[in-house]
């Protein structure tokens, strides 16, 4: 397993357009969001399946779970937000 290129993002842009869209979260390389100083996410590949890490969670990407991976990246915030990171 490594760490996603640009080139590897390039098939879930749709995914990525709507996590950079989430409001105080950064993006400081193509696929790394932080919020407040903390990775929240990035994506690593493995055979050509795509993977992101919310958290200590590791979740296969697909069309099918866009809405989940970005609830679990919001709920992770909010924790973060909120003193109840427990992914430490």
């Amino acid at each position: 397993m490594r760490h996603a290129t640009v080139e590897d993002l390039i098939y879930i842009n749709d995914l990525l357009s709507r996590i950079r869209s989430i409001e105080k979260l950064r993006e400081k390389n193509p696929g790394h969001f932080y919020f407040h100083g903390k990775n929240i996410a990035h994506f690593h590949v493995d055979n050509s399946i795509i993977y992101i890490d919310i958290g200590n969670e590791r979740i296969k990407v697909t069309k099918f779970n866009y809405d989940d991976i970005l609830y679990k990246i919001k709920n992770y915030m909010y924790l973060i937000e909120n003193g109840h990171d427990f992914n430490k």
